[in-house]
C-alpha cells in the first residue's frame, strides 16, 4: 500500500485536516489561557491583598476614607485604589460610552504615549486607541456627560481637556476596552452617583491571610458589598472569571474538531477498504508463500498505524504553525493574544486521536483482508463483489435509535433541557448514519430521474453505479452528510436566534431612538425632528410616576400614557394589543393575572383599569387619554422609529443636532446592530470552523470515486468498446457523484432545520427562562448556497477520476489480469 502513495493523499488529508483542527483549538485555549493570567496577575500585581466590589447592579462602592483606614493597619506598606464610571462623550451632535478609570501607573509596558496625566478636575487622559477612533488630539476640549443621573455629577455636562494619551500595557485589563479614558479620583466621584472606590490593592508584609482577616473586618469594608482575597486568590479568580466565555466556546469548538475527526475516520475507512479489496491478490500471494492471517492483518493495521502517526505529526505541525501566525496577526489589536507555550495536553491528545482513529479505521479493512481464502484470491475477478445488502438487526437499531433520538430531541426543546437534547440529536443522527445504507441508494434513485432522462445513457448508468454497492455509496454520502447537517444547524440556529433577540428587543426596548425633552418640547423642533432623514415615523408619548394596585401585587411605576399613532414606530406593535381607555398594559411579570380589575392612582384622578397582561410583555402603559385624566402634567417623550435601509449613527447624529439643547436623544437602535454583529460573528468563526469538515467530505468524495475508477477499469474499458465516448464516460462519473452529493446534502439540510429548530429552542428557554417565545426562521437563501456549494463541490471531487477513467483504452482495459 505504501508503494503507491497516491491512493493514500485523501486519507492523509483527511487526518491532517481532523488533527489539525483539534490542536489548533486546544493550542489557541492555551493561549487565550495564557493571555488571561498575564492580564489577570498584571491587573493585581505584586499586591498582597485585594478588596473588590462585586459588579452586580446596585453595589454600593466603598467610601473615599477606606484607603485612608486600610493604610492604618499594622504591616500595611501600600494601598492603591482605583474607580471607575461611565460617562457619554458629546461630538459630533452625538453621544458615545466612555469608560473612565483610575490613572494606572506607568510601566515598561504601560507608557504615556503624548502629553502628560491628568493633575486635577477638568483634565482626562485618553488611550491611543479611543483617541484614535474618536479623532481627539492632546489640547482637545470634549464634553463628557455622567450616566448616573444622581448626586453630585447631577447628569450635567463637563468640559474637560484631554492632557495625554496613554498606552495600556498587555497585561493591564483596561486595553480590552476599546473606549476607555482615565483622570483623577476626584473627577470620577464628581461623575458618580456615590462617589467610592471599586478596588483597592494592599501591598503588605506577614501572613497575607492575617492581613485578609484585617482587611475584611473594617468597618468600612464590612459596609459595602466587598470581597477580600489575596492576591494569587484574586489572580485565579479573576481568570476562572474571564475565562467562562471562552471556556464554552472552545468546548463547542472541540466537539466540532470532533466531529472533523469523525468525518476523516469515514473517510479513512473507506479509503483502506477499497485499498484492501484492489490488493486481494497480493495479499493472499502473501498467504500462499507463507504469511498467516495475523501477519496479514498487522501489515494492514501497522500501514494504518503508519499513515496515521505522520499525518498527526504533519496535523500538529501545521496547526503550530496556525497558532504561531495568530499570535503575530493579533499583535496591535484588541485582542492580543500573548506567546505562549503550549500545554502537554495540546501537543499529545491531537496526535493520540489522530493515530487512534487510523487504527480503529483500518481495523475493519484490515479484518477483510484476512477474511478471503488464498487459491480463491487468486482467480481473476473482474470486479469487486457488490456486498449483500443489511440485515435485519441492523434495520430494527436503526430505526430504534431514531425513534429514541427523535422522542429525546424533542422532550429536550420543550423542556427545556440542553444535555437531554444533545443527547437525542447524537442518539437519532447516529440512527440516520445507520439507516443510510437504505436512505442513499432509494434517493439515489428518486433524484437520478432528473439526470437519467436529461444526460441520457451516461445519466442512467450513473444512477446505477450509485446504487449497486449501497454501503460505499452510503459512506461517501455520510461524509457529506455529517458536514451539511452541521451547517444547515448553525445556520438556522442562528437565524432563528437572531430573529428572537429582535423580538426580545423589539418588546425591551420596542423603539430606535427616544427624545427627552429639556422642558416643553416646541411643535417646530417636534416637526423638524420627525422630517429628519431616515427617521420612519416620530410620535409624542407623555409618561408619569403612579401608583397601581391589584389583589395579588401593587407598585409604583412610570407609566406611559400611548396615543393610537404608538403603533407606527413601534418594531412590535402587538405589545398594545388589548389597549384601551378602559386597559392597562403590565409585563408578564407584574404577578397580575390578564383581565383582574387593577386601580390607577395620579395626582390629579384615580380609576379602575382591567389588566392586560402579555406572555411575554415589557410595557407598562395606559391611553394617552387615560393618562392624561390621571396625570394633567405628565412629561413628555419623542419616540422614533428610523427607516430599515438607514444607518442608526447617522440618523441618531442629525437628530441630536437637530434637536440641540432642547432635547437629549437616546439611541436603542446600535443594541440591535451590535447584538446582530455579534451573532454574525459567531457564526462566521463556527461555519469557518465546520467547512474544514465539509472539506475532508469532499476529499472523501473524490477519494472514493477515484478508487472506484479504478475498481471498474474493465467496465469502462467495456463501455468505451461498446461506444461510450471519453466525454459521456466524464459525464457518467460526474453524474454518479453529483447524485452522491445531492443525497447528502439534501438530506443534511432537512436533519439540520429540524435539529437547529430543536435546539434553538432548548438554548434560549435554558437561556433566557422557560417562558420565552423562541421566533423560528429558515434563512432560506443561505441554505440554498449550502445546497449549490455542496454539489458544486461534489462535481469539481469527481472531475480528476471522471478524466482518469477517460484515459482509459478499451482494449487495455479489456485485458484480464
Amino acid at each position: 500500500m505504501l508503494r503507491e502513495p497516491r491512493r493514500l493523499i485523501s486519507a492523509g488529508i483527511a487526518i491532517v485536516l481532523g488533527v489539525a483542527f483539534v490542536a489548533l483549538t486546544l493550542l489557541l485555549g492555551d493561549g487565550t489561557r495564557a493571555t488571561v493570567r498575564a492580564q489577570a496577575a498584571g491587573s493585581v500585581g505584586a499586591a498582597t491583598a485585594v478588596v473588590s466590589v462585586s459588579d452586580t447592579r446596585g453595589a454600593t462602592p466603598l467610601a473615599t476614607d477606606a484607603p485612608e483606614e486600610i493604610r492604618s493597619l499594622a504591616g500595611v506598606s501600600d494601598v492603591r485604589p482605583a474607580t471607575s464610571t461611565v460617562v457619554l462623550q458629546q461630538a459630533d451632535g452625538y453621544q458615545q460610552a466612555l469608560t473612565v478609570s483610575t490613572v494606572p501607573p506607568l510601566t515598561d509596558a504601560t507608557v504615556l504615549s503624548a502629553g502628560r496625566l491628568p493633575e486635577g478636575p477638568g483634565e482626562i487622559v485618553l488611550t491611543d486607541r479611543t483617541a484614535r477612533v474618536r479623532s481627539v488630539a492632546v489640547g482637545d476640549r470634549i464634553v463628557l456627560t455622567p450616566v448616573e443621573q444622581a448626586g453630585a455629577g447631577d447628569g450635567k455636562p463637563t468640559t474637560v481637556t484631554v492632557v495625554g494619551t496613554i498606552a495600556p500595557g498587555p497585561t493591564s485589563h483596561d486595553r480590552t476596552n476599546a473606549m476607555a479614558a482615565y483622570a483623577t479620583d476626584a473627577q470620577i466621584f464628581a461623575w458618580q452617583e456615590t462617589p467610592g472606590y471599586v478596588e483597592i490593592m494592599v501591598d503588605g508584609t506577614g501572613d497575607p491571610s492575617a492581613l485578609v482577616t484585617a482587611v475584611a473586618a473594617l468597618p468600612d469594608v464590612r459596609a459595602g458589598q466587598a470581597t477580600v482575597r489575596t492576591g494569587p486568590d484574586e489572580v485565579d479568580h479573576r481568570l476562572e472569571e474571564y475565562l467562562h466565555g471562552s471556556g464554552i466556546l472552545q468546548g463547542v469548538l472541540v466537539g466540532f474538531a470532533v466531529v472533523a475527526l469523525m468525518v476523516a475516520a469515514l473517510v479513512i475507512t473507506n479509503t483502506f477498504a477499497i485499498l484492501v479489496a484492489q490488493r486481494t491478490r497480493t495479499l493472499a500471494l502473501l498467504r500462499c508463500v507463507g504469511a498467516t492471517r495475523g501477519q496479514v492483518f498487522r501489515q494492514v493495521v501497522g500501514e494504518g498505524l503508519l499513515i496515521g502517526a505522520v499525518g498527526s505529526v504533519a496535523g500538529l505541525v501545521l496547526a503550530l504553525g496556525l497558532a504561531a501566525l495568530a499570535v503575530r496577526l493579533s499583535r496591535g489589536s484588541g485582542t492580543e493574544i500573548l506567546p505562549f507555550t503550549p500545554s502537554l495536553t495540546s501537543l499529545v491528545v491531537p496526535l493520540l486521536l489522530g493515530v487512534g482513529i487510523t487504527v480503529v479505521a483500518a481495523l475493519h479493512p484490515a479484518r477483510a483482508a484476512t477474511s478471503v481464502a488464498p487459491l480463491a484470491a487468486l482467480r481473476p475477478i473482474s470486479a469487486t463483489p457488490t456486498p449483500g445488502g443489511p440485515g435485519l438487526i441492523r434495520a430494527i437499531a436503526a430505526a430504534g435509535l431514531v425513534l429514541l433520538g427523535a422522542a429525546g430531541l424533542v422532550d429536550g426543546a420543550t423542556r427545556p433541557s440542553l444535555a437531554l437534547g444533545l443527547a437525542g440529536g447524537v442518539v437519532s443522527f447516529a440512527g440516520v448514519l445507520l439507516l443510510a445504507i437504505w436512505l442513499v441508494p432509494g434517493l439515489a434513485r428518486v433524484l437520478g430521474m432528473v439526470p437519467a432522462r436529461l444526460a441520457g445513457a451516461p445519466g442512467a448508468l450513473a444512477v446505477e453505479n450509485a446504487r449497486r454497492n449501497p454501503r460505499r455509496a452510503a459512506t461517501t454520502a455520510g461524509a457529506l452528510l455529517i458536514g451539511t447537517t452541521l451547517v444547515s444547524l448553525m445556520l438556522v440556529g442562528a437565524a432563528s436566534g437572531s430573529a428572537t433577540m429582535d423580538r426580545v428587543l423589539a418588546r425591551e426596548v420596542p423603539v430606535d431612538a427616544v427624545a427627552a425633552p429639556a422642558g416643553t418640547l416646541s411643535p417646530d423642533t417636534y416637526e423638524r425632528m420627525a422630517a429628519t432623514p431616515g427617521v420612519a415615523a416620530a410620535v409624542r408619548v407623555h409618561g408619569a410616576d403612579l401608583t397601581w394596585t391589584a389583589d395579588t401585587a401593587h407598585g409604583k411605576d412610570a407609566v406611559t400614557g400611548l396615543p393610537p399613532q404608538a403603533r407606527d414606530v413601534l418594531h412590535d406593535p402587538s405589545v398594545l394589543a388589548g389597549l384601551d381607555d378602559t386597559t392597562i398594559l403590565l409585563p408578564a411579570d407584574s404577578g397580575v393575572p390578564d383581565g383582574a380589575p387593577v386601580t390607577v392612582a395620579g395626582p390629579a384622578e384615580q380609576v379602575t383599569l382591567r389588566a392586560v397582561v402579555p406572555r411575554d410583555g415589557s410595557v407598562l402603559a395606559v391611553s394617552d387619554t387615560t393618562l392624561a385624566e390621571l396625570a394633567p402634567d405628565a412629561g413628555e417623550q419623542v419616540w422614533f422609529r428610523y427607516a430599515a435601509d438607514a444607518d442608526s449613527a447617522t440618523v441618531t447624529q442629525d437628530l441630536t443636532r437637530t434637536a440641540g439643547s432642547a432635547a437629549r436623544i437616546a439611541s436603542s437602535d446600535s443594541q440591535r446592530d451590535q447584538m446582530q454583529s455579534i451573532v454574525d460573528t459567531m457564526l462566521w468563526v463556527v461555519l469557518a470552523m465546520l467547512a474544514m469538515a465539509v472539506v475532508i467530505a469532499i476529499i472523501g468524495i473524490g477519494n472514493t470515486l477515484g478508487l472506484s475508477v479504478l475498481e471498474r477499469t474493465q467496465e469502462s474499458g467495456l463501455l468505451r468498446a461498446l461506444g461510450l465516448t471519453r466525454r459521456q464516460l466524464r459525464a457518467m462519473i460526474g453524474w454518479e457523484a453529483l447524485m452522491l452529493a445531492a443525497v447528502g446534502t439534501l438530506l443534511g439540510v432537512a436533519l439540520g432545520i429540524a435539529y437547529g429548530v430543536a435546539g434553538i429552542h432548548a438554548l434560549l428557554a435554558v437561556a433566557g427562562g422557560a417562558d420565552i417565545t423562541v421566533a423560528v426562521a429558515i434563512p432560506w437563501a443561505r441554505l440554498a448556497a449550502v445546497v449549490v456549494l455542496a454539489l458544486a463541490a461534489g462535481w469539481l471531487a469527481a472531475i480528476a477520476p471522471a478524466r482518469r477513467a477517460a484515459r482509459i483504452s478499451p482494449a487495455s482495459a479489456l485485458v484480464t489480469e
